[in-house]
């Protein structure tokens, strides 16, 4: 016998509204699986527990610092590992900005530790830029959004290991040119300490490294607001310790060409000059935090022609030796394929 035909037309809306509460129903557990919470409730007990350790971790970071984090973090990678079903949290901790203190933020899979500079409208550059070389960037106003760079230049210890995790991964290259060899740099007498930064390293080199953990170059503009914003002034300062010029005074203070920092040869009694380990020269401090802007190793920023255009390099370094150009208005270039001697680099990350 056939259905009625008012029946037989309600059967296809019933069917489509039994698929939507299933889709419905489908959608709304996805949604609940994707919350770290849940998947705490399903987890067996060794990962519950391993879980809440790396958690009670994360809240005690501002006071105890990193370690306790690193090893409860450790110890549930080593028990637990990827058939975990908090495993992407854990994982994704290790590469993520977690906030310290103050305004530093720490990434552990580099050891960086990156200062906050938040969003606002900021002033770059000198006014009254008297004529002379090195040429000096004039004042201008500039708006920025937040932003995390690196409050010390990438060290000999941070950029080695850096290369052995690139390679192991299988050596890929992000900077966007894989012609590029991106072996390590020639670690020349500059650079001896695991501590102070890398230098001699070209433009694709640095970038390679901030890309391989999720960063960037920090711009021009970025990296002088950092360098040289005065929050209390409100104003940009010439040098990190405000408008005095550095001279062949006691205490130095930047490791600048004439503030003598090395070692002698004990064989030939030759003066060798080093970049010295982070934090060293205690004056070369920005306002906001940055060590080593003034002086120790220049840095590659970003520019706003790709390569194979020339790149900014800002900061003084161990090879400044006038008080014009250690000024952190003072303005370089050079090709990106070029590692210059006594160039460095720190990272920068947009965060919101």
């Amino acid at each position: 016998t056939q259905a009625p035909a008012h029946a037989r037309s309600r059967a296809p809306l019933k069917l489509g509204l039994a698929a939507c509460v299933l889709a419905l129903g489908l959608g709304s557990a996805a949604l609940a699986w994707r919350r770290p919470e849940v998947r705490l409730q399903l987890a067996g007990e060794p990962e519950r527990a391993r879980y809440q350790a790396v958690s009670a971790a994360l809240r005690v970071l501002p006071e105890q610092g990193p370690e306790p984090l690193r090893s409860a973090m450790s110890t549930y990678l080593h028990d637990v590992g990827s058939r975990g079903l908090l495993f992407e949290e854990v994982s994704a901790l290790e590469r993520s900005p977690l906030h310290w203190r103050s305004n530093l933020y720490l990434v552990l899979a580099d050891e960086s530790q990156l200062a906050l500079v938040a969003a606002g409208r900021y002033e770059v550059g000198q006014e009254g830029s008297p004529e002379g070389e090195p040429p000096l960037e004039q004042r201008r106003a500039v708006s920025l959004g937040s932003y995390l760079i690196d409050r010390d230049e990438v060290s000999r210890a941070r950029y080695q290991r850096f290369l052995l995790e690139w390679r192991a991964a299988g050596a890929t290259h992000r900077c966007g040119d894989p012609s590029r060899d991106h072996g390590a740099p020639l670690l020349g007498p500059l650079s001896r300490d695991p501590a102070a930064p890398i230098v001699g390293v070209s433009y694709f080199d640095a970038l390679e490294y901030a890309r391989a953990y999720g960063r960037r170059l920090p711009t021009t503009d970025e990296w002088a607001v950092a360098a040289s914003w005065d929050p209390y002034g409100g104003a940009p300062r010439p040098y990190p310790w405000g408008s005095r010029e550095p001279a062949q005074v006691i205490p130095f203070p930047a490791n600048l060409a004439f503030a003598d920092y090395g070692v002698v040869d004990a064989d030939t009694g030759a003066f060798q000059p080093r970049v010295a380990p982070a934090g060293t020269f205690e004056f070369d401090r920005s306002p906001l935090g940055l060590r080593d802007v003034g002086g120790n190793a220049a840095e590659w920023c970003q520019g706003s022609a790709p390569p194979p255009a020339p790149q900014p390099i800002r900061g003084g370094s161990l090879d400044t030796a006038s008080a014009r150009a250690a000024r952190l208005q003072a303005s370089f270039e050079a090709p990106p394929g070029d590692p210059p001697a006594s160039v460095g680099f720190r990272t920068a990350l947009s965060w919101p």
